[in-house]
This record gives C-alpha cells, structure tokens and sequence, in this order.
C-alpha cells in the first residue's frame, strides 16, 4: 500500500505549521520549504481547512495557520481525511464485501485483519508533534507494540 502524494503532503504542512507554534505562514514559505506545488497547497489547504486542521489567510501574504495543537493530530485522522479510507483491503470495510461471500470464515482475511489492527496502532500512536520532535524508529516500534497489546 502507498500514501497518495496528496497525504503525503497534507502531513508535510501540518508539520511546517506546527514548527512555527500557531503563527500564520506564508504558503509560498510551506511550497518551498516542503517541496510542494502551488497549487496543489491550495487544494491540501481546502481539504485540511474543511476538517478543521487549520484555517487560512487570504490576501497578499496568503497563508495558513494550525488550529489544533501538533500533539492532538493523529496520523490516523489526517490519513482518513485524505485517504478516505485506512483499509489494507476491501473486505475489512464495515460492510464486509468478498466477492467470494466468505469474508467471515477466510483465512485471507483474518490475516488482513492483524495486518489492519498494526496498521491503525501505528496511526493511532503517532501524532505530528513527534513527527516534528524527530521521533526515532524503535520509539516507533514501542508505540506500535504497546498499542497492539492492549487491545
């Protein structure tokens, strides 16, 4: 599985908005900072604005400020949001559609559902503010496993 660009980027202006502590930046200073097209921060704007991520600026500075604090950001919303779905496949979706009608009983599924739940740990256990803190990968993998156990 690979995160549409457009996630990717959505996480990349959270993280510059969060660098700068509820200041109002540019978006020309996120574009380039982050790698992003123009145009497609606008279009990321609307999308994070619409979820009350953040909230803009319009006029000659034109820019973007972070609503939320960087520790309530949770991968996991921010990949919902711009995914539209966390699903690893589409029988672990809440209708449970199989094109073989077996999504209950097969042994596929039942390992995409382990598959799922350490995905959506992972999501779960990371939020901007340790992006922006620089989190290290066994921190990472902590997270992840503890998560997991207590479920």
């Amino acid at each position: 599985m690979q995160l549409k660009t457009t996630t990717d980027y959505a996480i990349r202006v959270l993280v510059c908005l969060a660098a700068q502590k509820g200041k109002i930046v540019p978006s020309g200073v996120i574009a380039e900072s982050m790698g992003i097209p123009r145009k497609y921060l606008t279009h990321i704007g609307m999308v994070l604005k619409s979820d009350d991520f953040i909230e803009s600026y319009p006029g000659a500075y034109r820019g973007y400020r972070l609503l939320k604090d960087a520790e309530e950001i949770r991968l996991l919303d921010v990949v919902s949001l711009l995914e539209g779905t966390v699903r690893l496949n589409r029988c672990l979706e809440n209708d449970c559609y199989c094109s073989r009608g077996a999504a209950p009983d097969c042994p596929v599924r039942k390992c995409y559902e382990v598959m799922q739940q350490k995905w959506e740990s992972f999501l779960r256990g990371i939020t901007i503010a340790d992006i922006l803190a620089g989190i290290e990968k066994e921190e990472v993998e902590k997270r992840i496993d503890g998560a997991a156990h207590q479920k």
